[in-house]
């Protein structure tokens, strides 16, 4: 027996009537059309992206327009070679040697006529999804667990068996030698844990090889990580063959590659996230056995469009955005559709907008797109979606169907349907639509290999965005068999005139309401014959910055009647197009409009929407006479007797000749008036029955004065009753700032709340401003609840801002609402340093991928900065004025590169960067700008950035005067700040430069917050404003001396200088050539030859010159010098000749005694003998490692050993250091040798002593113990990280 399973659910098509629609037209199901997917990616694997309806291939091309597949292949080697030239394995001239080290075997059928190889190479991690980064390193761990257990029970043996053999004296201790061995155990214990606390697992690197076989270019990429090509068969373009790989049986990633910039770039496509191939799915999946499974328009191709940023968690980024845009053109896709979005300050406005509505208005393009998932109070929709005009903005639906078959609810939470509680509403901030229609925003349906199924549910605008965006589809096909010609604006008139009006969604939620395949389809047929279908209807309201549409929200804005004039302006074609026939269309236009005012689908009464039932606020002339420059006509709005809450309206056109065709154009007309207060700071909404999935909206009139806000909401069921569930609600609060995103000024939430108790959520506001509160059930929350809801406004108001360090810092603090208890804290706990680029900008053009469908080369700013970490820990780049902006930024884009001295990655961003984790030392930052117009990238060619760095809090006093302040007195105290009264606080600056961050200069900036009243713990709510109230100290210049200053000098008496002006000229003269001499030491024949003839000349005038000698016997000890090893007896030879010069008695006696340093003669002596005591112990040392070095007898090294102790403390001198690894070694004391390896780190202590020792020799000296120790595994792991530690050149953009 079979039970019926209620499939219409999973991939919704019914309340679209898309499915009846392909039912009745089999042959319309998207057949013809390519739909773009701007998203995270798909995978060419994935389940119902095979095929279409027709057997075409479903998946045509892939294209990572985000950039972070490429790889820099820049590196070229001619093969085959002779043995011994560079990058050919010496074992094997038959191979190649891969970037990553490896020997590459090449197929011996390969087809390279010009025998020029591209090398690259890749991590696997910096393509990876982070959910398949995360299992990836899980299943790597598992082995790495094991061998962990293995080598810590071998260790602790050792330790054991130690005990068992030994045994202390009566004070626990053993004799010295045995200590040691002790120690060592210990040390190997203890390295061999933090080596695996410490474990960060490097993945997969993958060599790749990209070559020209006469044809065409080619790629292999080496995810098997041996190096062996032989069986490899090359891939080129996706698009060429559809051919793409499986990286791995563990991953389960599908990859494909593209080649561009003449074999300089290879861009490996993997996807960014699961998200693209869902939506791939909901537009057009076709899976032949499960029609169940059918995307909306199966017979649709798809196009990846890949913009979301694999390096950055899937964040789109501006190159990828305009290079999406760019191949939409190229590749010829008839719809595209972007479920991405971001809130933005300004719509309709920046470098990615013009771009988009290039490719609609110009190149005819349809752009579908989310309107996003930030509801449920206004204004809360995402660019480009929901703020650009040319665009379709779709939020999202849930229906009955999909409550039972995707959510498996118990019980339907509204028989009607609801839109989901989180999609965001309408209007946008210029007055537009916001919203555009609506479509199911959740299915069940393909997700990539990866995720190890084959669907899954996601819901979201994301889905209904490529819902609609195949309901397109359909129509589109429809309308190419028919051979109905169309343009984007005939398909978005078709699509809003005939949307089914849900009576019980408002108008900002729904836009024009569900999407109606069947109706739009007749629409487009009925009005095919009207040429002015194509016209695309500019309406523009005169106001600051042309809105789309009216929106008053402001008390004093809806404290009386406006006029306004709405310009429409019909626009032909692209306005670049002045070909004969459209400017006779220009000439020709002309159109009699009626013109009404409408609620349209306003739902009365609840949601906070105008209880009054016709549009009589809004008053516009019955008619208007249209030519093709455009026609402005006066709009009155008369809000002044409108009660509480959103009201909406809408002017529509209507041409007079042909009124069946439905509305031309259309102006939204959006007021808010705000609630009336119960009291100055207060209001008392009541007890409130909410039904599932409702919503109910106040529009909260904010005093002056207020800084914050304390929502209280209630469940009022009885706590004894039956019902003890807990119900999910929101709470989520917005004002609108100008040039503000929405989410800088809003606070959401969805707690669980039980019968009986109270939330509080303390939100900080503007005053004067009016904010919105939603308080509602969550969409799924079955049942009833009674809620009460409060607001009580609280705060302070202050001039409070930048501190000066000599200024008196006089801040004045206002109450106005309530009598408040102040009692000022403040703190600075972030630091910011400027920079500023090195000279010389680079403007370069970009590569193929940046050339503009209109044909412009994208151009290319690369700026490089440079600082100095004094401390490991976080830093932020912050780039004001690009970062924040993305979709409205006025450049393509910027991104930058964090980097050590080696050039190692150490992070990345774009526009909004996380921060990045850096060691001590020099870091470099790069940072790309893009734009076609050079003019524009000039003027930022001195950009200032700031590194920001959090820093333990240094706190700021408050004082009550200034004489305190000034004179360090008593602190501000709890002071009672009566209503309509003000006060004075002065912070105190000049005791808190003493506890500036290390590196701190004169100009960088600390800022931090100070919060005025007084937490009172029986004050509901937090007591004080959220983050409290930003301030900022510049930082002084250093004193004119520094870090000495304020330190007691010591007055020394200079000696007289008897000698004559000869003697003096000669001594500088031998010191200038000697310090000429020093730095003429080098690594090669011909340096050392150039030294010796120096040396000998200058050695010969001076024989006995201690200086002089000691740098013959540096250049003779460089162990840059391959020589060296053949030179060990000759530098014993010469540490005993120097040596033997220095009178180690009489240096004994000078510092066994005390010395009056305010004597000059005493002075210069005690330097005289400082000076050969550092040369004494430079040379034993020398002397030691040489001994050590040539293997040299016990008993000889233990003497020079001895000698060089009397003189220098060696155990815990990094100057030492190689001297004391070699004896460790010796020793075979490798846990000990392992754990001074780590503690010199970089080796920069090292640097003037016995032999400096950079990173690549600690970390081969590292890989010795690990593998005398038998720990191969880690090993191996410090090889894997080698190529990452020190690529040789800076990442890729």
């Amino acid at each position: 027996m079979t039970l019926i399973f209620p499939s219409s659910g999973i991939v919704p098509r019914d309340d679209t009537t898309s499915g009846s629609f392909v039912q009745h037209n089999p042959t319309f199901d998207g057949r013809g059309v390519i739909i773009g997917v701007l998203d995270t990616g798909i995978d060419p694997g994935a389940e119902g992206l095979q095929v279409t309806t027709t057997g075409e291939p479903k998946l045509i091309d892939i294209v990572d327009c985000s950039g972070s597949g490429d790889v820099d292949m820049s590196k070229k080697v001619t093969f085959p070679k002779e043995a011994g030239d560079a990058d050919v394995s010496a074992d094997d001239p038959s191979s190649l040697t891969g970037l990553t080290g490896r020997k590459l075997l090449l197929p011996t059928t390969m087809k390279n006529p010009t025998k020029t190889y591209h090398l690259g190479m890749k991590r696997a991690y910096e393509l990876y999804p982070d959910n398949l980064t995360r299992r990836v390193k899980g299943e790597r761990k598992k082995a790495w667990t094991k061998q962990r257990e293995a080598q810590e029970l071998a260790s602790k043996k050792k330790l054991s068996d130690f005990h068992l053999a030994n045994k202390p004296d009566d004070k626990g201790k053993y004799p010295a030698d045995v200590a040691k061995v002790l120690t060592n155990i210990e040390d190997e214990i203890s390295e061999l844990k933090g080596a695996y606390d410490k474990y960060d697992d490097p993945g997969p690197l993958f060599d790749c090889v990209v070559w020209h076989d006469g044809e065409s270019w080619q790629a292999m990429v080496d995810t098997s990580e041996t190096g062996d090509f032989t069986s490899t068969k090359p891939m080129t373009n996706y698009r060429v063959n559809r051919d793409y790989r499986l990286v791995d049986n563990v991953s389960m990633l599908n990859y494909s590659v593209n080649i561009y910039d003449e074999g300089s770039i290879l861009s490996i496509n993997v996807d960014a996230g699961a998200h693209g191939s869902h939506v791939a799915g909901i537009c057009a999946g076709y899976h032949p056995d499960r029609e169940d499974l059918c995307g909306v328009a199966p017979g649709a191709q798809v196009i990846s469009l890949k913009i979301g940023d694999s390096r950055l968690g899937s964040m789109e980024t501006g190159p990828g955005l305009i290079r999406a845009m760019t191949e939409a053109k190229r590749l010829g896709c008839d719809v595209i559709n972007m479920s991405y979005g971001e809130a933005c300050c300004l719509a309709n406005s920046g470098r990615f907008i013009e771009e988009a509505n290039e490719l609609v208005n110009k190149w005819g393009v349809i752009f579908v797109a989310s309107a996003g998932n930030n509801g449920p109070a206004l204004t809360t929709v995402g660019c480009p979606g929901g703020t650009t005009t040319s665009l379709i903005s779709v939020g999202a639906y849930v229906s009955p169907s999909m409550m039972t078959v995707e959510y498996s609810m118990r019980e339907l939470s509204t028989a009607d349907g609801s839109n989901y509680t989180w999609s965001s509403v309408g209007p946008a901030e210029d007055g537009g639509n916001g919203v555009d229609v609506i479509a199911p925003g959740g299915a069940i349906c393909s997700v990539p290999n990866w995720c190890l199924q084959k669907n899954q549910l996601m819901n979201g605008t994301s889905m209904s965005g490529p819902n609609c965006a195949g309901c397109v589809a359909l129509l589109c096909s429809g309308l190419k068999q028919k051979g109905v010609e169309y343009t984007p604006h005939r398909v978005k008139k078709a699509l809003f005139n005939s949307c089914k009006n849900m009576d019980h969604l408002s108008p900002l939620v729904q836009g024009f309401g569900m999407v109606q395949v069947d109706a739009a389809f007749d629409y487009l047929l009925n009005n095919a014959v009207h040429a002015d279908e194509d016209v695309r209807f500019d309406v523009r309201v005169n106001r600051r910055l042309k809105p789309s549409g009216i929106y008053l929200r402001s008390k004093d804005e809806i404290s009386k009647k406006q006029n306004f004039s709405v310009t429409v302006t019909p626009n032909f074609s692209n306005q670049d197009d002045v070909s004969l026939e459209t400017q006779k269309k220009r000439v020709d236009f002309e159109m009699r409009l009626n013109l009404t005012v409408k609620m349209g689908n306003t739902k009365i009464g609840d949601e906070g929407h105008s209880s009054t039932p016709d549009c009589s606020f809004v008053t516009c002339p019955d008619h208007s006479f249209l030519m093709s420059n455009g026609r402005g006509f006066e709009v009155e709005v008369d809000p002044t007797n409108l009660p509480p809450g959103v009201h909406f309206a809408r002017i529509y056109g209507h041409d007079s000749q042909s009124t069946s065709r439905g509305f031309i154009f259309s102006c939204p007309i959006t007021i808010v008036v705000p609630h009336n207060r119960d009291s100055l700071t207060r209001y008392d909404f009541g007890q409130m029955n909410f039904g599932p999935a409702e919503t109910k909206r106040f529009f909260l009139d904010v005093p002056l004065g207020a800084t914050f806000m304390d929502v209280k909401v209630k469940d009022c069921r009885n706590m004894a009753g039956e019902d003890a569930t807990t119900r999910t609600i929101c709470i989520h609060s917005v004002q609108l700032m100008p040039h503000t995103p929405y989410r800088d000024c809003e606070s959401k939430s969805f707690p669980s709340i039980s019968p009986g108790e109270t939330i509080v959520k303390t939100v900080a506001v503007e005053g004067g401003v009016t904010c919105e509160l939603v308080v509602g059930r969550y969409w799924s929350t079955l049942g009833y609840t009674e809620m009460s809801c409060d607001v009580e406004f609280r705060g302070v108001e202050s001039n409070f801002g930048i501190l000066e360090v000599n200024g008196s810092n006089k801040f004045t603090l206002f109450s106005r609402l309530r009598d408040e208890t102040v009692n000022p804290s403040a703190s600075l706990d972030r630091w910011q340093k400027p920079l500023r680029p090195k000279e010389g900008g680079n403007i370069e053009p970009c590569g193929e991928r940046d050339i503009l469908s209109s044909g412009k080369q994208v151009y290319g700013l690369t700026l490089e900065y440079s600082d100095k970490v004094e401390e490991a820990g976080e830093i932020k780049v912050v780039a004001k004025g690009l970062q924040t902006f993305l979709y409205e930024s006025a450049f393509e884009s910027q991104f930058f590169f964090v980097y050590n001295n080696d050039k190692k990655v150490l992070g990345r961003g774009d526009c909004w960067p996380d921060k990045v984790k850096v060691e001590k030392g020099d870091i470099t930052i790069r940072v790309l700008v893009k734009h076609d117009d050079v003019e524009l990238l000039e003027k930022l060619k001195h950009m200032v950035i700031y590194i920001e760095r959090s820093i333990k809090a240094i706190s700021v006093p408050m004082y009550s005067t200034h004489e305190a302040a000034i004179t360090n007195g008593s602190k501000f105290g709890k002071y009672s700040l009566k209503k309509g009264c003000a006060c004075s606080v002065f912070g105190g600056v000049p005791s808190i430069l003493k506890s500036l961050p290390k590196g701190a200069a004169g100009g960088d900036k600390l800022f931090g917050s100070v919060a005025f009243e007084d937490k009172d713990s029986s004050v509901v709510g937090k007591g004080v404003k959220p983050g409290g109230h930003e301030i900022c100290l510049i930082v002084p210049p250093k004193s004119k001396g520094g870090e000495e200053e304020g330190k007691k000098k010591v007055q020394v008496k200079e000696e007289e200088d008897t000698r004559s002006e000869l003697e003096k000229l000669e001594e500088e003269c031998r010191e200038w050539k000697s310090d000429k001499l020093e730095k003429l030491i080098g690594a090669d024949e011909k340096s050392e030859e150039k030294f010796l003839s120096v040396y000998n000349d200058h050695l010969k005038n001076y024989p006995d010159n201690l200086r002089i000698l000691h740098i013959g016997l540096k250049n003779l000890d460089n162990a840059a010098n391959e020589k060296r090893k053949d030179r060990l007896s000759e530098i014993v030879e010469r540490c005993d000749l120097i040596i033997g010069k220095i009178d180690q008695v009489e240096m004994a006696g000078w510092f066994g005694i005390k010395h009056d340093l305010e004597d000059g003669a005493v002075v210069k002596t005690n330097k005289e003998w400082k000076d050969k005591k550092e040369k004494l112990v430079d040379c034993l040392g020398r002397k030691c490692k040489a001994l050590i070095d040539s293997d040299a007898d016990d008993g000889v090294f233990e003497a020079a050993m001895k000698d060089l102790k009397k003189w220098e403390k060696v155990g815990d001198n990094e100057k030492f250091a190689a001297l004391n690894l070699e004896i460790l070694k010796r020793k075979g004391f490798d846990g000990s040798r392992l754990a001074l390896i780590n503690k010199l780190k970089d080796g920069e202590g090292t640097k003037g002593g016995v032999a400096a020792l950079d990173k690549a020799t600690l970390l081969k000296m590292k890989g010795e113990c690990f593998k005398t120790l038998g720990w191969d595994n880690l090993n191996d792991y410090a090889e894997a990280w080698k190529p990452l530690e020190k690529p040789g050149a800076f990442a890729p953009f």
